[in-house]
């Protein structure tokens, strides 16, 4: 089967939660959209919508490399990318999300600049990379339908970025306000991670 229905749903509700949980983008395209609307931040939007794509390529090289040269590497990259995702709940659901202390010190630039440093900064933001590590390890499959499956994963994955980038520079304003008691973090946190965690079974559904 060319697409395997499960593991795109399991793929697709990893790419949901890590990308509208607050990490360095959602929390740069919050302060960009109090302080310059959601127009002001598009091209950091947009950024990230490329650079994490591109992400995931260089990701899906390395873990498909691997399993080329160790046949039992697969298994040992889907049990590490299951590590990986239930880390990153863990993660979540302790993290309490304090807006004011993630605001950024610094002026950002405007237009294709800020684009472009978007871009670049997924390739060094930790969230970001051990996010496309563990969709490349987890959700694809040896073989021929690895690189059908790199590709659905970066379809659903420019989606989703700029969609989730789009919701917390919209509703920037709004979220430092609904977010700022413990009990309110606490739940938006403990409903992502275990959204996350139910993600990780389907890991293994192709052996």
């Amino acid at each position: 089967m060319i697409w395997q229905p499960e593991l795109i749903l399991a793929a697709f509700l990893v790419l949901i939660v890590s990308s509208l949980t607050p990490g360095p983008n959602n929390t740069i395209c919050c302060f960009l959209g109090s302080e310059r609307q959601w127009k002001g931040s598009l091209p950091f939007v947009c950024g990230v919508m490329v650079g994490f794509p591109l992400l995931l390529v260089i990701s899906a090289l390395v873990v498909g490399s691997a399993a080329e040269w160790i046949p039992q590497a697969q298994w040992v990259i889907k049990i590490l990318g299951a590590l990986f995702i239930g880390y990153f709940a863990w993660k979540i659901m302790r993290a309490a999300m304090i807006m004011q202390e993630n605001k950024p010190a610094v002026t950002l630039p405007h237009g294709y600049k800020l684009f472009w440093q978007a871009l670049i900064f997924q390739w060094i933001n930790p969230k970001a990379v051990i996010m496309a590590f563990s969709l490349t390890a987890s959700y694809t499959r040896p073989g021929d339908f690895f690189v059908t499956d790199v590709g659905m994963l970066m379809l659903m994955a420019a989606l989703m970025s700029f969609t989730a980038t789009s919701v917390w520079s919209l509703l920037g304003g709004l979220i430092r306000h609904r977010l700022q008691s413990i009990t309110a973090q606490r739940i938006f946190n403990g409903v992502m991670g275990g959204l996350l965690l139910l993600a990780i079974p389907p890991i293994f559904v192709s052996f």
